[in-house]
């Protein structure tokens, strides 16, 4: 045997050991360093691709993927979660500004309803705004006024706290074909409707507590429910109207026309429709107080004194008088 390459063998047999070794180092900072060193074998050598395969494998392997796939999805996680912020942010942010943008229109909608101006002519208080750009402001104010109150996390009772348009000038506007929705949710107390033309308008529940309607055209209105508290009503047409369960207490109804008006159920009391010109109306179960209805035509109508919930107010229901049959064999 020839020594010589007996050390030969045995030299290139623990390069390829070492080879081996180093190919099976995955830790990536001994990996890195093996490779960074080497150069300080010749080309060629086993022991300079081991360390290739060792620095991939232990910068590419399995584990290390393992580790990025998860720091990449804790990542997109975060940045999920930012994103989500910032849309809330921006979302926040835009209905902050829809909302001030709400309220200046609310503003400007509300100089066009209740400006008035002195007319040179006649020395009276004129609307600034026409009549058709009232009416559009009328409808968008109504508008804005629901979204308001149905955006309140306790929205109030609509009973206690309506749109109010008091005071607005509305009286050439509010024509039959304007459609407001649930009147029941709008206060007209002291609204100028004077000489309104309101035929067959629907204002089932409205609120016109002392409002002007002095000449106005009712005739086949609807105002079931309607709360008429002190209103005006004098010389108004409320030919073939719907007042059932109306209140109209302290109405003044001097002058105005009710031709077989429906006023079943109606409170009437205390002056009733004193000065009224009565034509037929309809006054099954309306209700009259303090004084007994003189003006009530007996023949057709008769009164059953009722419990006043007021021991010194004295009330009456208004019946239809009954006929009372003829006697058997008589004349």
């Amino acid at each position: 045997m020839n020594p010589p390459n007996d050390v030969g063998q045995l030299a290139s047999g623990l390069v390829r050991v070492e080879a081996r070794l180093i190919r099976q180092e995955h830790r990536p900072r001994a990996a890195l360093r093996n490779f960074m060193a080497r150069k300080q074998w010749p080309a060629g050598d086993p022991r300079r691709r081991a360390c290739w395969q060792a620095l991939i494998w232990a910068w590419f392997g399995p584990t290390t993927v393992a580790l990025g796939a998860a720091a990449t999805l804790v990542a997109l996680i975060w940045q999920n979660r930012l994103m989500a912020h910032q849309l809330n942010t921006m979302d926040t942010q835009f209905m902050l500004a829809e909302k001030a943008n709400r309220e200046a229109e609310r503003t400007q909608l509300i100089g066009v309803l209740w400006d008035v101006k002195v007319d040179i002519t006649t020395k009276e208080k004129v609307p600034v705004a026409s009549p058709r750009t009232r009416k559009e402001a009328l409808l968008r104010f109504v508008e804005l006024e629901r979204e308001r109150f149905e955006e309140k996390e306790d929205p109030h009772d609509w009973s206690t706290y309506p749109i109010d348009l008091s005071g607005a000038q509305l009286s050439d506007i509010f024509a039959p074909g304007l459609i407001l929705g649930n009147m029941s949710q709008i206060s007209l107390k002291g609204a100028d409707l004077r000489g309104a033309d309101l035929r067959g308008a629907h204002l089932e529940g409205a609120i016109l507590f002392e409002a002007h309607l002095e000449g106005a055209d009712l005739s086949e209105a609807h105002f079931e429910g309607a709360i008429l508290f002190e209103a005006h009503l004098e010389g108004a047409d409320l030919s073939k109207a719907h007042f059932e369960g109306a209140n109209l207490r302290f109405a003044q109804l001097e002058g105005a026309y009710l031709g077989y008006t429906h006023l079943e159920g109606a409170r009437l009391w205390p002056f009733g429709l004193k000065g009224a010109r009565l034509h037929r109306p309809y006054l099954e179960g309306a209700i009259v107080g303090d004084q007994h209805p003189s003006w009530l035509d007996e023949e057709d109508w008769t009164t059953v004194p009722i419990e006043s919930d007021r021991p010194a107010v004295q009330k009456w229901e208004i019946r239809r008088r009954v006929a009372t049959p003829p006697v058997e064999g008589g004349p």
